[in-house]
């Protein structure tokens, strides 16, 4: 009978298969449970369709559990219909406070001012947030007077159970209105304040940016915090000090730098904490000395704004007596050549300061060799101003010059090469560098290889020479490799010689030109074969069956280059078929088809007819897509158009009576009654026609 019941009740019989939906769940927990075991018949017009006292129902599995229901206030058991009065699917949450105000109608009338009449929002069968509900177990523990505070007085206008988890929780979310500070310390009231009460309240300053210590720890709140404004007051000395600074600013603002909070003395400067540290001398000098009328601030700290006068080198030296002086005392005094930018070294250690500082002039002085050895130079500027290139301070012999330091280094016979051979009439500024500058004579290649010996040639010797064809634009691989040079370059001619394959290799083409003059698309330099060819890399891409195919089955008689590309060309018609494009149906892996019903849409019932059901012998096009042509039409019926009455999934009809609106009686009678052997056209539509 179930079997029956699904056969148009085809949503139940999804159902089943879902264990989360009402009738899946009830066919799991309820495996013997027929149909009319919860929707009996024949038991009156007025009785319900549902009957669920057979069954077992998983009340768990929609949300609500039963655990707080099991009985009613005057000690009944609960029924499905205490609950759901009209429909098992529908929930009136009036049930909730109906039977609740039995209970305790005060708590109830205030908790649904509070909270609204949406009960299931929040309360879920056990009473998980009922009296029993221990605050201290969330985030939020209550203590002090937070005990005692009504629910609804934090959780203000909670509809649900995220409305209750997402009450604010810090403080100035409640008590802002009543914030004696007006904001002016923050939002965290406690920093000061507990739970148990306003007052008393605390503060500990040494939590704040300003620690008390000293005499400030005595200090009254209001001589800092001027009409109790707390937040926002200066911390630097000189906003309270300034009146009382006998130094008149000129020590800055800073008094911690000499005072403590202990008492304004006793007073101690570090001079060594500013940026002129006393030494020598300076250290029992008196501060007036140096700070004329007292003034601290803007001291100069180099030595000539103190010593100028007692200048014994009038400014030649510059202002810098640190260079040779020290704070101790005037002498001795001594100059470390080494920190100036000439340093002395060999010879010029012994030589007297006036032989290079002239007039006692030491500024200015030159420090190339030129300036002083010019009239001593026996090369008369051939090899530049620059003498320490081959002679030292040690002495102008021996002297010895490294060629690896200019931009052309010897090596190989180079070495032993005369100066003269290439620097002629010793001319060393100019001398070319490039091969050919010297070798030119003995070219045998006639400059065919160009002027770079080297690229062959090394500097021990001409021969053995050497050719690296992978620096040139054609790499030697493969069989390549092994040809004699004559191979490819004839009559010795290197330049201009061509690297296409088809150059070397047309007269031995198999292919007769088939495939172009590109060899290395399908073959190696390795050898003519094995070869290979990357079919995806041509218009036509291998898949599928084709990837097996021999290559002479499309290729008939050697033609690759002119072998068509259609379906057609390789697979025969069969009568009847749409053009010459197979792959409209088929696939290369296979000949079964797939077609896209486009056109002509297939549901319900035609979607699981074969092909063949309706493309006979006529073939796949040309049918006709209205109803007719398929399915006879009964006497009477309305045109071709069966859709406006049926549908694809069953014959049964449905029809939208908009010619004589149905109304009252008419819309229960059955069709045969008014459309009787006449068909269901024609029909007059004046009562006298059917009723007498």
């Amino acid at each position: 009978m179930a079997d029956r019941c699904v056969a148009c009740h085809t949503d139940v019989a999804a159902q089943w298969l879902d264990p989360a939906t009402l009738h899946g769940t009830l066919r799991q927990n309820n495996p013997d449970l027929a149909c009319r075991d919860c929707h009996p018949d024949h038991r009156g017009p007025d009785s319900p369709l549902v009957d669920l006292s057979k069954a077992s129902f998983p009340h768990t599995t929609f949300g609500f559990l039963l655990t707080a229901h099991q009985f009613k206030s005057d000690g009944s058991p609960f029924s499905c219909n205490d609950c759901h009065a009209k429909v098992y699917t529908g929930f009136d949450q009036n049930a909730c406070t109906s039977c609740h105000y039995q209970i305790d109608a005060t708590f109830v009338a205030g908790h649904v001012l509070d909270f609204g009449i949406d009960c299931i929002a929040c309360h879920n069968g056990v009473d998980n947030y009922g009296h029993n509900f221990n605050h201290n177990k969330v985030t939020f523990k209550l203590t002090g007077g937070h005990t005692q505070v009504a629910c609804a007085k934090c959780h203000v206008n909670t509809r649900t159970l995220a409305d209750l988890k997402s009450t604010p929780q810090d403080c100035k979310s409640c008590h802002a209105g009543k914030d004696v500070h007006q904001g002016r310390l923050g939002s965290d009231c406690g920093s000061c304040h507990t739970t148990a009460g306003w007052t008393p309240a605390t503060y500990d300053h040494n939590q704040s940016v300003f620690k008390l210590t000293g005499l400030h720890s005595d200090v009254a709140c209001a001589d800092c915090h001027i009409n109790h404004v707390l937040q926002g007051t200066p911390t630097d000395c000189n906003s309270c000090h300034a009146p009382k600074d006998v130094h008149q600013g000129r020590l800055g603002t800073d008094c911690g730098s000499c005072n403590t909070t202990d008492g304004w003395t006793p007073a101690t400067y570090d001079h060594n904490l500013s940026a002129f540290k006393l030494s020598g001398q300076h250290t029992t000098t008196a501060c007036a000395d140096c700070h004329v009328n007292q003034v601290l601030q803007g001291t100069p700290t180099d030595c000539f704004a103190c010593h100028a006068q007692k200048d014994a080198h009038k400014g030649a030296l510059g202002n810098a007596c640190g260079t040779c002086y020290n704070a101790a005392a005037w002498k001795p005094a001594s100059y470390n050549h080494d920190l100036a930018t000439f340093k002395l070294t060999g010879q010029h250690s012994t030589a007297t300061c006036l032989s290079c500082h002239a007039n006692n002039v030491y500024k200015g002085t030159p420090a190339d060799c030129n300036s002083c050895h010019a009239a001593k130079d026996v090369h008369n500027g051939n090899l530049g101003k620059n003498c320490g290139s081959c002679h030292s301070t040690n002495a102008w012999k021996p002297s010895s010059y490294n060629h690896n330091l200019a931009t052309f280094a010897l090596t190989g016979q180079h070495i032993n090469t005369g100066c003269t051979n290439c620097h002629a009439n010793n001319a060393f500024w100019g001398t070319p560098s490039d091969c050919n500058s010297c070798h030119s004579g003995k070219d045998t290649h006639h400059g065919q290889l160009g002027p770079n010996c080297g690229q062959c040639h090394s500097t021990s010797a001409w021969l053995p020479a050497t050719f690296n064809h992978n620096v040139s634009s054609f790499k030697l691989t493969g069989k390549h490799a092994n040809v004699d040079c004559t191979g490819c370059h004839s009559n010795n001619v290197f330049k201009g010689t061509p690297t296409s394959c088809n150059a070397c290799h047309a007269a031995q083409d198999p292919h007769n030109g088939q495939f172009g003059s590109n060899c290395g698309s399908c073959h190696t330099t390795s050898g003519w074969l094995p070869a290979t060819f990357d079919h995806n890399l041509s218009s036509f891409k291998l898949t599928g069956a084709h990837t097996s195919v021999n290559c002479a089955q499309c290729h008939p008689g050697g033609n690759y280059s002119s072998a068509s590309s259609t379906c057609s060309a390789c697979h025969a018609q069969p009568s009847g078929h749409f053009g010459t494009n197979c792959a409209q149906c088929h696939t290369t892996s296979n000949w079964n088809a797939s077609y896209s019903h486009t056109g002509f849409a297939l549901t319900g019932a035609h979607s699981s007819l074969t092909c063949t059901q309706c493309h006979t012998g006529s073939g796949y096009t040309g049918l006709s897509t209205d109803c007719a042509s398929c399915h006879a039409q009964p006497s009477g019926h309305y045109g071709t158009n069966c859709s406006s009455c049926h549908t694809t999934s069953n014959w049964n009809a449905s029809y939208s009576h908009t010619g004589f609106a149905l109304t009252g009686a008419h819309s229960s009678l059955a069709c045969t009654q008014c459309h009787t052997g006449s068909g269901y056209t024609g029909l007059s539509t004046d009562c006298a026609s059917c009723h007498a």
